[in-house]
Formats: structure tokens, sequence, C-alpha cells
């Protein structure tokens, strides 16, 4: 008895926020397909993590931003993929042919070392920003607690504080 070879369609998830795509032909070609635009999109999360990264040693709130909303939409981006390539192996005849294909072990290498990467920058990035976070949290705290010394005044005793206000108002 021939196995069965018949191409299913799989379709994306109906609660999806993301554009709706043509049904993918479930096969090894779609796979490695999706494996493509996988990488693609992983190359592209890793270039907003590197200029996030430049945005918070710059302390640029918009920059920071800017980049978080674009790093929201390249993991709305991977989940779509993800879920796609799930329901397409669900819906694959033959199970785990498509891992013999030199083309798909090669984009399997690059996901494993793109993934790899993304988590580091994003470890980094966030051990960067609570360390700003902190550095800014403690220069505010210095600033107001010399605002409430008693020290912190018009005249003669605000000369050992490291703020001085005129007596012009």
């Amino acid at each position: 008895m021939r196995p069965y070879t018949k191409r299913l369609e799989c379709y994306g998830d109906p609660n999806d926020d993301a554009p709706a795509r043509e049904p993918v032909a479930c096969d090894n070609l779609s796979l490695i397909e999706i494996a493509r635009e996988e990488c693609t999109a992983l190359t592209g999360l890793i270039g907003v993590l590197k200029r996030e990264r430049e945005a918070i040693l710059a302390l640029s709130l918009k920059d920071i931003t800017e980049t978080n909303s674009e790093k929201e939409r390249m993991a709305n981006t991977l989940a779509t993929l993800k879920r796609s390539r799930e329901a397409c192996l669900n819906r694959l005849p033959e199970y785990g042919s498509e891992q013999q294909s030199p083309d798909y072990l090669a984009l399997a290498g690059t996901l494993r070392l793109s993934t790899k990467e993304a988590r580091t920058y994003i470890r980094k990035n966030g051990a960067l920003l609570a360390l700003s976070a902190g550095r800014v949290r403690s220069a505010m705290e210095f600033i107001a607690s010399s605002l409430k010394s008693k020290s912190t005044t018009y005249g003669r005793e605000a000369a050992g504080s490291p703020v001085l206000f005129s007596r012009r108002i």
C-alpha cells in the first residue's frame, strides 16, 4: 500500500492579530520556507536588540520605547511562524522526513545559533536596563535627600550644601 502523499493545508490561528496568510501546503518545502522566515525574523530581532542596547546606553527613552515596540512586533511574528510550523508538523503525514533534508539541517543550525544570540542580547539588555534604572533612581534619591536636608536654606547655612539656591525668586 502506498503511503498517504496528498498535500495538506495549514491555516494560521483565527485569533491571531497578524495579517491573514495564504494556506501553506504542508510538505518538506513549506517547512523549509517557514524556517527561512523564522531565520529572517530572528535576524531582524537581533538587529532590534542591538539598537535597544544603544538606546539604553544613550538613556534615550524615545528610542527605548520605539525599539520595544519593534521587539513586540518581531515577537508576534515569531510566535505566528512557530504556530504555523507546529500546525504544519502536526498535519505532515511523514513526520521527521524534513529533518533529513540538508537545507533544513542548515536552517535548524542557524536557528539554534540565532536563538542563542537573541537570548544573550535580551539577558544583557535587561541587566543593562536594570543598572541604568538603578543609577537614575539613586541620583534622584540623592537629589531628593539633598533638598530635604536642613542645610539647604537661604543664607549662611547653605555653604555646606551641594545644592545652592539664589536669594532671588
